[in-house]
This record gives C-alpha cells, structure tokens and sequence, in this order.
C-alpha cells in the first residue's frame, strides 16, 4: 500500500510538469518507502570517496511502477522491511553507480525523453552530471518543492506518529537532566539524551 497521498502527488506532479518524481534525500526517500532507510547509513552517508545515495523513482499517474534504487547488500533489509516499492534496482557502491541504476530503471518506464523531477539542493553534482549524460532528452527541473507540498499537509495517522514521537523525545530529555549533576558537560549531557531517546 503506498504510504503517501497518491492523488496529490499526482495532482502536484502534474502542476509541476513533471513526468517522474526522483527523490534522493534521507528525509524525503524515509517519507515515500513508508519509513524505510538503510540502517548502515543511518548517521553518515559517506563511503570513502563518494556517498550512499539511494533513489526513489515515482512515475506520475503510475504509483505502482514506481522503482528504488538501493546498494546490492542492501536487499535482505529492504526485504525484511518490505517496503511497497516491489521495483528494487540494484547499484553498487556510490553516486554514479546509483545514478547509472537510475537511469537504467527511467529507460524501462519509457521515460528517457521525460521531464524529470530532482531534488537540485540535495543531488550530488556527479550524480546530477551522470543523469544529463545518461538522459540526454530529458529535462531534469527541481522537484523539492513538490516534495515539501507533498509532505506538508499530514495525515491523521502521521500525526499521531509525530505526537508518539514527540512524548517520547520529551521523556527522553527529562531523564537525561534527571541524570545530570554538577560538573557535567553539554556534551555529555546531549550524549546521554542521545542513549535515551535510542533507548525508547
């Protein structure tokens, strides 16, 4: 079941004209798998000298064929996690091996002469580079205010995600000052409000 609001997607996709929504950042990939993101790069994306950077590929009007991109030792999580994206395209390492699988997957939709949407703040310039090259017809525009539209208006159940999380990060901070006495850094203390709110 897609996680999102489908027909406003749509809706917005289409205001923006844009063929195929491509999304990249760790908020914004989280928000359209339903919550998913690779646990190894939870708190870093970095690989030596490139990033892990996976991609959701929405086409507009067909929800259903929508693709992911993800690393290849990454499959047994995202099968565990079962996102509803069943497309999952393997890449290796990386932002231009990721951006190549990108590509691959847009060409199978038959949308290489497709007006694209990116999130221009957020997309490596190599990956960005990698998509011109690959994708020489299409047209490659900013879809990070579709995305913010997207997610702003929340739904009853995300909210009460939200209200689940806020109570749980507010007793996360309580007990962390309760834990405090004279003497203790703030990085201590923000060290200890970080063990708290792992720990709920």
């Amino acid at each position: 079941m897609v996680p999102f609001d489908a027909q406003k997607l749509n809706r917005l996709m289409e205001e923006a004209g844009l063929n195929l929504l491509l999304a990249s950042t760790r908020h914004n990939v989280r928000y359209l798998t339903g919550g998913y993101y690779y646990h190894f790069h939870a708190n870093a994306a970095r690989m030596g000298l490139t990033q892990y950077l996976p991609f959701v590929g929405v086409p507009r009007g067909r929800a259903e064929e929508s693709f992911y991109v993800c690393r290849a030792e990454e499959r047994g999580q995202v099968e565990a996690a079962a996102p509803w994206i069943s497309n999952r395209v393997d890449a290796m390492r990386g932002t231009l091996p990721a951006a190549e699988s990108a590509i691959t997957a847009i060409r199978k939709l038959g949308l290489a002469e497709g007006t694209i949407g990116v999130e221009m703040p957020f997309l490596p310039a190599d990956a960005y580079l990698a998509l011109q090259r690959g994708l020489p017809k299409a047209h490659l525009l900013d879809a990070t205010p579709v995305l913010d539209e997207l997610r702003a208006v929340k739904t009853p159940k995300e909210l009460a995600h939200l209200r689940t999380v806020y109570d749980r990060v507010a007793e996360a901070i309580q007990a962390a000052f309760a834990a405090g006495k004279p003497g203790i850094t703030t990085a201590e203390i923000a060290r200890c409000t970080e063990r708290e709110i792992v720990r709920r």
